[in-house]
């Protein structure tokens, strides 16, 4: 890996718009850390701030959304988050068909990502038939000539994962990475993840409102509420002793689906 980054700081990271000359915060003064080798779950309801939280951090905001305060650091060092895409943070977004481009096929996809991030391209071939190879998309000779409208959504998952780790960035932002799989693909998807993660010290921030997903890969949860962290802790502390009732409400209606119940 051509750079050696170990840890992405977060502080006081706040995002939102004006409106009748008030202003009105989407996401406010979050604070966080992202450790290489580590998966950071961010989670919470439908419209807490997760996906704009990522938005925030890569300088990708919507019209009329402005980052109003935050600090990013990668090792110490301040970083804009247009310097943090692709060299430093690879994506997966949460609709895999919408985040390729229908008239370019996967080969012109995965070479114009190698040179937006500046990758060498000697052997270029062989690496990329070893990464299909890894993320189980074998047949590369068949697969690089294909259109996005050919491929499932599944394998336009893996193929973003592909892609991912062919940009060599030390750190993955995953916005709901198994939405709208069926549970076989989203399990195959997690082990997939979760490979990464252990065998490329990758730190993934995982954007989430699945808790079965964060039990299954994460090490560290933050939980949002309206726009603002309400708890934090390892993984285990989080599902055993949940403090706020936004976290023991998501818990609850995740056990719920195996006619569990969280104790008192």
């Amino acid at each position: 890996m051509s750079l050696n980054h170990s840890v992405l700081e977060v502080s006081h990271l706040s995002a939102g718009y004006l409106h009748n000359n008030h202003a009105h915060f989407l996401i406010s003064d979050l604070s966080f850390s992202l450790r290489r080798g580590e998966v950071l779950a961010l989670v919470g309801a439908s419209g807490s701030g997760k996906s704009m939280t990522c938005s925030a951090l890569l300088d990708v905001l919507p019209p009329g959304v402005q980052k109003t305060q935050g600090t990013i650091l990668l090792d110490g060092q301040p970083v804009t988050g247009q310097a943090l895409r692709g060299r430093e943070v690879a994506s997966i977004m949460q609709n895999p068909r919408s985040a390729f481009n229908p008239v370019r096929t996967m080969h012109q996809h995965i070479t114009e990502t190698l040179k937006a991030t500046r990758q060498p391209l000697h052997d270029i071939d062989k690496r990329i038939r070893d990464v299909l190879a890894e993320v189980e998309l074998g047949d590369s000779e068949h697969i690089l000539k294909l259109y996005p409208f050919e491929m499932s959504g599944g394998m336009l998952q893996r193929m973003m994962i592909a892609i991912a780790i062919l940009s060599d960035a030390p750190f993955l932002f995953a916005d709901e990475p198994t939405t709208d799989l069926d549970l076989v693909v989203q399990m195959k998807i997690l082990d997939l993840l979760d490979h990464i993660v252990s065998d490329r010290q990758t730190g993934l921030l995982l954007i989430t409102h699945d808790m079965g997903v964060v039990a299954r890969l994460a090490d560290q949860v933050a939980v949002l509420s309206d726009g603002n962290i309400i708890e934090t802790g390892p993984v285990e502390d989080i599902f055993s002793r949940p403090r706020s009732p936004v976290t023991r409400n998501l818990i609850s209606a995740h056990l719920s689906l195996y006619d569990l119940e969280l104790s008192a």
